[in-house]
């Protein structure tokens, strides 16, 4: 028995990629994890809440960062192709940090955010600067299967947050938490850089315009389709302030916060794998054998996660972290069910890109940004904070269920659209 497993694991390039990722991608999850109670207990919600907010400015700007551009670095067959992409794609990346910026400073003064000076702006600068490194720099080392150095980048950054969520009791307590955040995401940045090789032949780069337009889908239909997810994913921290107390939304982000765990330890790690896997499968048949399985593992793999958790969050945190957070387990409870239909199809979401069907994606955002802002806005003053994280959470499952429906409908009825 152990000689077969043994076998396979060597004859499956799949999953020994998957397990490299997964397992610098374990590391940095489970550091946080450890740290969580200590930190829970140190932080106030209050100061999570500044976090929280922060945390979803800057994920709505992510999505836009290379304009999805760091997507086709895996799908040109020749090389120097996708090196001319990824070189490109820092160009970009400079025009959409600065308008970006100059965007989030309107925002904030114009609905005279509390927490907003330029410490923070030149905070939120540097962030998505070095967060679209990463995206590049990711999409090229998976390009090229080095997925140690992606390990490593994110077990780093795991370890200098955690140093500095210390550090900052005593430096600048009411930022501290977001100070980590930055700085982690630096030093996570530098580190995937010093192993690109592509920085090396950066004077011998030339731009052509016609691989942008070979992959214009990607700006014209996924990247507003991923803005869209952002923004509905975060609107949360934007609509929730209306009607509850810094307290309550810090709850609200520490149980998001622990519940997606998994989704990021597991989703990422198979997902940018898959992507890969999927990208280079020469038969439509070959690529529905693929989906398929990745479906039915991560649906047992999330049910054996989620379905054991949403009973024992309400007692298990309040332990962990302390009697002022019991009302994150509750709030984590609910939330169990929606991420756990989450984690499998945010897996596989790239079934979309390659397919060609980014219009279909940016449907299904459409129609998820609609649904909780109308669940937020509308029903926010008519609940307490549980009763509507408990609405919010079914609906969403709901929505992710047929959404999985769709992409395996897709993957046994439709063609390949890169193959």
């Amino acid at each position: 028995m152990i000689t077969k497993i043994k076998d396979k694991w060597k004859s499956s390039e799949f999953l020994r990629n998957v397990m490299t990722l997964m397992s610098g991608t374990a590391f940095a999850q489970a550091m946080p994890i450890v740290f969580t109670p200590i930190f829970a207990r140190l932080y106030t919600p209050e100061e999570y809440s500044r976090l929280g907010i922060f945390i979803a400015q800057v994920s709505v700007v992510n999505v836009i960062l290379l304009l999805r551009y760091e997507f086709s670095i895996l799908l040109p067959k020749e090389d120097r192709d996708a090196n001319k992409i990824y070189m490109g794609n820092y160009i970009i990346l400079i025009f959409t940090v600065f308008i970006s910026t100059i965007g989030l400073y309107i925002y904030n003064y114009r609905f005279d955010n509390s927490n907003w000076d330029t410490l923070t702006g030149i905070l939120i600068t540097f962030y998505l600067i070095s967060y679209g490194i990463i995206l590049n720099s990711t999409f090229i080392l998976n390009r090229m299967r080095n997925y140690k150095r992606i390990s490593l980048a994110k077990v780093f950054r795991a370890i200098v947050i955690i140093i500095l969520n210390f550090s900052m009791l005593w430096l600048d307590r009411s930022r501290g938490l977001i100070y980590a955040y930055v700085l982690g995401t630096l030093i996570e940045s530098i580190i995937l850089l010093r192993g690109d090789p592509m920085l090396k032949k950066m004077k011998d780069f030339t731009f052509d315009y016609r691989l942008n337009l070979k992959y214009r889908k990607f700006p014209l239909i996924d990247m507003p389709s991923a803005l869209i997810n952002a923004a509905s994913w975060q609107i949360p921290f934007f609509i929730l302030p209306i009607y509850f107390n810094d307290n309550e939304i810090g709850q609200f982000f520490q149980a998001v916060k622990i519940v997606g765990i998994p989704v990021t330890f597991i989703a990422s790690s198979i997902g940018q794998v898959y992507f890969k896997e999927l990208s280079i499968c020469k038969t439509s048949e070959s690529a529905f054998i693929l989906t398929k399985t990745v479906i039915l593992r991560l649906s047992l793999i999330s049910s054996c996660i989620f379905v054991p958790a949403a009973f024992l969050f309400p007692v298990i945190m309040p332990l962990a972290l302390g009697p002022e957070w019991s009302l994150a387990g509750k709030l984590a409870s609910w939330l169990s069910l929606w991420i756990l239909f989450q984690l499998v199809t945010s897996s596989i979401s790239s079934v979309f890109n390659v397919y060609g069907l980014q219009m279909v994606a940016m449907v299904i955002n459409i129609v998820l940004l609609l649904l909780r802002f109308s669940l937020l806005f509308f029903w926010g003053g008519d609940y307490d904070i549980v009763s509507l994280t408990m609405r919010y959470s079914v609906y969403n499952a709901l929505v992710y269920f047929i959404v999985l429906l769709l992409i395996f409908y897709i993957s046994k009825t439709r063609k390949l659209s890169y193959a």
